[in-house]
């Protein structure tokens, strides 16, 4: 009968000591069951082959050298060193690389000492600074000058050359200067934060018939300059100027009034057009 391991666990039937060789109970005889017993250890003998413990005392000795008690591997069992096929010369330093070596048969530690000079594919080596190593479109390499970087679309700065048109977007600053003419498009206010920061306040524009329009009201010091007409009440003060036109060009009279404390109209001044 073939042995049952190692592709299975063996089943063994144990001898009945009182019954002799014949093994009635059982019904088999005590010679089969020592030939099964014995086919199962050839069996594991051969599974196993020999030599196991190697240079050890024991195969558990030898296995505790690489096999820590939970089952993983020890640090030293998984080093460079444990490997067969890897012979460290002596010399070792950082930044070093494993090479094969056909003729050894062997991985070799090994310092790399190579230019670009070394590289096939780079054929411009004169380095210099400020230089760079560029891809043509060849697919060779070679050093070359730094471009001067596009700034086309970039704000210029002092000794720009050209107008700056920032489109839609807004330019904010703690001061402006300008030494010539200070530009804004037609029918557009001039304009300003109001207190509060939260709004912004008209002043002046240039109107579609180029005529100079104020967005609020004026004030001079004691006087206030109004954009309407004759205000509703008195001013206690007469500090409140308004302006007032008549009739038409060429006899169109535009004046500009205020008014006294019992809200007589005064005339502060009169042209007519």
């Amino acid at each position: 009968m073939t042995a049952q391991y190692p592709s299975e666990i063996a089943t063994l039937t144990n001898p009945i000591s009182a019954e002799g060789l014949n093994q009635p109970t059982t019904g088999v005889p005590h010679s089969v069951i020592e030939t099964r017993q014995n086919e199962e250890i050839l069996a594991i003998e051969t599974e196993l082959g020999t030599g196991l413990k190697g240079s050890k005392s024991s195969l558990a000795e030898r296995i505790a050298v690489g096999i820590n008690e939970d089952g993983t591997l020890k640090s030293e069992a998984i080093s460079i060193e444990s490997l067969s096929d890897v012979t460290l010369l002596s010399g070792l330093s950082n930044g070093q690389l494993l090479y094969y070596n056909a003729s050894l048969g062997e991985w070799i530690n090994w310092t790399p000492d190579f230019s670009l000079a070394d590289l096939s594919d780079v054929v411009n080596t004169a380095k210099a600074t400020g230089k760079i190593l560029q891809v043509n479109a060849d697919g060779d390499h070679e050093y070359v000058d730094l471009p001067d970087p596009d700034v086309s679309g970039l704000v210029p700065y002092t000794g720009a050359t050209s107008d700056v048109d920032l489109g839609n977007y807004d330019l904010t600053a703690t001061d402006i200067t300008s030494e010539g003419n200070l530009t804004i498009s037609n029918n557009k206010y001039l304009q300003s934060v109001d207190v509060a920061g939260t709004g912004k306040v008209d002043i002046l524009k240039v109107n579609t018939s180029d005529e100079i329009i104020a967005g609020d009201d004026f004030n001079f010091g004691l006087l206030e300059f109004s954009t309407i007409t004759e205000p509703i009440s008195p001013d206690a003060e007469s500090t409140y100027i308004y302006q007032e036109a008549i009739g038409v060009r060429p006899n169109r009279t535009i004046s500009l009034l205020t008014k006294n404390e019992l809200g007589e109209k005064v005339i502060i001044s009169t042209t007519i057009v």
